[in-house]
């Protein structure tokens, strides 16, 4: 018997040419790992799964990167943005107008799997690799305190546009 030498793969790419679709073979293979890790990540979150004696997604990973935004946006509003409020469980309370609440889901935790996973499963050189994940992981850190800030910015003096932001 002889082998079919037309693969899965193959048939996918011959489809990708006769259409003219072979520019788009990278972006739908990135929204399909982008849209399995959401459904993995959302499944995980919500249950401590544990697989040969290690849990995936332990909840003291969402506490802590979580109370470490609360912490490192409290004290850039305070001492760099002398910003004045009140705060209490992970809480920003503005005068009265309105709060912002630091929760597991503004933690950045999902984001920082995702581009460590996106990065690890995509194809390309493991040189570049070790530099793009701590990079990637790094910016969204720090977008994700800027988001925090802005928002907690536009509850302090515009809070009609909270809903908006």
């Amino acid at each position: 018997m002889e082998k079919n030498p037309n693969t899965f793969m193959q048939k996918v790419d011959a489809f990708l040419v006769k259409y003219r679709l072979k520019a788009l073979k990278e972006v739908f293979l990135f929204a399909l790992i982008t849209i399995a890790i959401h459904l993995l990540f959302k499944v995980a979150a919500k249950h401590e799964f544990t697989i040969w004696g290690i849990t995936l997604l332990p909840r003291a990973w969402f506490d802590w990167t979580s109370l470490n935004v609360f912490q490192v946006s409290d004290w850039v509003m305070s001492h760099i943005l002398g910003m004045d409020y009140a705060t209490m469980n992970q809480t920003f309370y503005f005068d009265g107008k309105g709060y912002v609440a630091i929760t597991s889901g503004c933690s950045g935790l999902k984001q920082y799997l995702q581009v460590l996973l996106l990065f690890l499963i995509y194809p390309g050189p493991w040189k570049h690799k070790l530099w793009y994940i701590p990079l990637g992981i790094f910016v969204i850190y720090w977008v994700n305190i800027f988001r925090v800030i802005v928002v907690s910015i536009v509850m302090r003096w515009e809070p009609s546009h909270f809903d908006f932001v």
